[in-house]
C-alpha cells in the first residue's frame, strides 16, 4: 500500500469536519513527490516533520520538511 492510498483511507474514515495532525520521518515514501503533492492537495493535514539528525548534536534547527 502507498504512502497516498493509506492517507486516503484515513482521510475518508475521519470527520471531514476535523483537523488531523500527523508525524512523518524523512523516510523516502515520506519524502516523495506524490505524497507531498497529496498533503499539499489535502489542507486540513498538518504535518509535523522529525528532527533527520537528533537534536544537539548540530547547531541549526529543522525549520523546514526534508
Amino acid at each position: 500500500m502507498t504512502s497516498q492510498r493509506f492517507l486516503s483511507m484515513l482521510d475518508t474514515c475521519i470527520d471531514p469536519a476535523k483537523t488531523i495532525h500527523v508525524v512523518l520521518d524523512n523516510g523516502s515514501s515520506h519524502v516523495a513527490k506524490a505524497t507531498r503533492a497529496w498533503l499539499a492537495a489535502h489542507p486540513r493535514w498538518h504535518v509535523h516533520w522529525t528532527w533527520s539528525t537528533p537534536p544537539g548534536s548540530t547547531k541549526s534547527k529543522c525549520t523546514s520538511p526534508p
